[in-house]
């Protein structure tokens, strides 16, 4: 039995039916995997969806991670006042002393005192990711 069967069928009319340029989405069980797309990745270029392709989706899921966030809480698991670090060590900022004592409620309400969305041009090609000084 495969999948989800009519996932194509899916996304292209639930894309159609919200306005929604272009998606890509993926459902995993066990060893199965099924893949869909549908559209366009950027509506100025016209490129193709494809499973592979990434997307910038940004704001939306700040509501998802408070959410699960808010869940952990709820359980006692999660204290929004500790520091992040209490919960994801590696988390980390340029400025040490922030990335010290930056706390779970200061992420979620974005009062955490630092700069994001901040996007560099790095050209295209295989050194793109990189900005040598």
């Amino acid at each position: 039995m495969t999948l989800l069967p009519d996932l194509q069928g899916w996304i292209d009319r639930a894309a159609g039916r919200h306005g929604v340029p272009g998606a890509a989405v993926a459902v995993g069980m066990g060893d199965q995997l099924a893949e869909a797309a549908t559209g366009v990745i950027n509506l100025d270029t016209g490129v193709e969806a494809t499973a592979d392709s990434l997307f910038q989706i940004g704001s939306v899921t700040k509501v998802w991670t408070t959410a699960l966030v808010m869940q952990l809480v709820g359980e006692g698991l999660v204290d929004l006042d500790e520091p992040v670090r209490e919960y994801l060590p590696e988390f980390g900022v340029l400025d040490a002393a922030a990335s010290e004592s930056i706390t779970v409620r200061q992420l979620l309400s974005h009062t955490g005192g630092f700069d994001g969305d901040l996007f560099e041009d790095t050209g295209r090609g295989g050194q793109a990711c990189c900005v040598h000084t």
